[in-house]
């Protein structure tokens, strides 16, 4: 090693003593560690954006960051799918769509979780917008937007046959994958936005109704009734799942920078509703009242686990950790790692957590965050969109279409 006070190119000005000689041992590791797998107990799959009908992005499990190893990475096609690219996991299967290697076809993909080895792949066509997929019941379902393109496409989880193709209404808009629910998938179905349950029992699409919906947007479920933000009026409507008439509408006029796109609403399970976008805003169910709004500058995604919200702050390099009564911050990490690109690339927007840690994800990086010390305490040079198998395998999915497995055990 040489050591110079000029360009160590020329080292004119060598130090006293340069150069040394250093002893380094270096151990080359596989890219692929298989470890078999078994389901953690409890664990449900990953059905849809933020893991469940609810968004809540929370896994019910605790990991040890000492045993992190990649499994395996599959390579990416080199083109930009949009900002809400997102997996889905069911079966020991990922689910994830993607373009083509020219870049001109969609395509929807099922991927062992065993080997990285490809199951099967559909090609969709040269659709104009293909959304995350969502799986449940032995599907996979997946929309396609942009006019003449609009479909609610069923795909069998084994074989990739394709079970139906359902004619929706869209414009332009990106979504977040469809929201299931038992047999029933909730997803968009308008000219200039709205809501549809699509009936897997008969493959149609049994009600649609006004709900605006930007980009990014999925609603919600807690089995009662269907939630979604809408932008113009702001307020948080509440649909009955049996025809999709307006139960109830919470909120009105709010003077204020709100723009629902990319973080749909996370339900609590302590009849809560929270809505992130630029303003953090808490809704009560019960009461069917607005609880309080934050004026905090957010962006990206939100969960909720361990009775905390999980947020970041308006620079996108700091995450918080604030209560759902009352929005109070609870605690915050020191600013988190940069790789020093631009500042699209060091931002961070994913989230999910677990009972220990929080996973966060820029569009370069993975960190997992201890939720005692608020420290990362893991680092992965891979980001993109997360979810958590139940088999307990963190998957990265980029832009390009890039995927990366990582066994947390």
């Amino acid at each position: 090693m040489r050591l110079c006070r000029d360009d160590a190119r020329i080292c004119q000005q060598p130090l006293a003593g340069s150069p040394w000689t250093v002893p380094l041992t270096v151990s080359v590791k596989s890219p692929i560690n298989l470890t078999a797998l078994k389901a953690i107990d409890g664990l449900g799959s990953w059905t849809t954006y933020q893991g469940n009908a609810s968004h809540t992005g929370f896994v019910d499990a605790s990991f040890n960051p000492a045993a992190f190893s990649r499994r395996w990475n599959m390579a990416g096609v080199n083109d930009n799918l949009g900002n809400y690219a997102s997996t889905a996991t069911e079966g020991g299967r990922v689910f994830f769509v993607r373009h083509d290697s020219l870049g001109t076809r969609w395509e929807l993909l099922a991927v062992s979780e065993d080997t990285g080895a490809l199951a099967w792949r559909v090609d969709l066509g040269p659709l104009s917008r293909v959304n995350p997929p969502a799986v449940s019941n032995g599907r996979v379902y997946v929309t396609s937007n942009a006019y003449q393109d609009a479909y609610m496409w069923v795909f069998d989880q084994a074989t990739g046959a394709q079970l139906n193709r359902q004619q929706m209404i869209s414009q332009w808009t990106e979504y977040s994958a469809p929201t299931v629910f038992g047999t029933d998938v909730y997803s968009f179905n308008g000219y200039l936005g709205g809501i549809a349950k699509y009936s897997d029992v008969d493959g149609k699409i049994s009600w649609s109704n006004p709900a605006y919906g930007d980009d990014g947007w999925s609603p919600a479920t807690d089995g009662r009734f269907i939630y979604s933000y809408t932008t113009p009026d702001n307020t948080l409507a509440a649909f009955n799942p049996a025809d999709g008439s307006r139960a109830f509408a919470i909120g009105g006029t709010y003077v204020g920078r709100t723009r629902h796109s990319g973080s749909p609403v996370v339900l609590t399970g302590t009849q809560q509703a929270i809505v992130a976008e630029r303003n953090l805003m808490a809704f009560d169910l019960a009461t069917r009242t607005r609880s309080w709004v934050l004026d905090t500058g957010v962006y990206g995604a939100v969960a909720y686990g361990n009775g905390t919200i999980y947020v970041f702050d308006q620079t996108n390099t700091h995450l918080e950790a604030r209560s759902p009564a009352s929005g109070k911050l609870l605690w915050t990490t020191s600013k988190l790692e940069s790789d020093g690109f631009d500042d699209i690339n060091t931002s961070y927007t994913g989230v999910i957590v677990t009972r220990n840690l929080a996973f966060v994800s820029s569009a370069v990086r993975t960190l997992a965050i201890d939720l005692n010390t608020h420290t990362v305490v893991w680092s992965c040079p891979k980001g993109g969109n997360l979810a958590i198998s139940p088999r307990g395998v963190l998957y990265i999915l980029n832009k390009r279409g890039e995927l990366t497995a990582v066994s947390l055990r």
